[in-house]
């Protein structure tokens, strides 16, 4: 299984959010930060092969821009330090369509993989799940910018 580049990242992003995004290298996001968001990527034995960690302006600004929610919502969830369930809802289904950006050889699509859970902003995510998000090498830290909405954090984390 092979990460992303920055580049297939934002296409997708793009497709989905249908507007301009911009990425560029951040640090890693700190899995103790508060107001974080997961999403577990597994196979069909259930193993964790990749997890994605947002902070609550990405999983805000991203939730609001895929379903053209106003951005005074994600501006203000952002303010109140809250992810509500409207936006919740969107930033896992962007979530849900992210299993191909993890491929097993280049250019090809793992089918076996999909979105087994998202812990969203306000959830406790298991230990196993803290200890990938904090585990340094496999991984894409991005910053990341959605044109009229806002920017945040990502970071895309491989299990194995």
């Amino acid at each position: 299984m092979a990460l992303p580049s920055t580049r297939r990242l934002r296409e997708r992003l793009e497709a989905q959010l249908r507007r301009d995004v911009h990425l560029e290298p951040a640090l890693p996001l700190a899995p103790t930060a508060p107001a974080l968001s997961f999403g577990i990527y597994v196979d069909t034995h259930l193993a964790t092969h990749a997890i994605v960690v947002a902070d609550l302006p990405a999983a805000a600004h991203i939730g609001a821009a895929a379903d053209l929610i106003p951005v005074g919502v994600a501006t203000t969830a952002v303010r109140q330090h809250t992810l509500p369930p409207l936006l919740a809802g969107r930033f896992r289904s962007v979530l849900e369509e992210w299993p191909a950006l993890f491929d097993r050889a280049a250019g090809t699509a793992d089918a076996q993989i999909r979105l087994y859970d998202a812990v969203l902003a306000g959830e406790r995510p298991p230990p196993d799940v803290l200890a990938l998000a904090a585990a340094p090498g496999r991984r894409l830290d991005v910053s990341v910018s959605v044109r009229a909405y806002g920017e945040g954090r990502l970071s895309l984390v491989l299990g194995r």
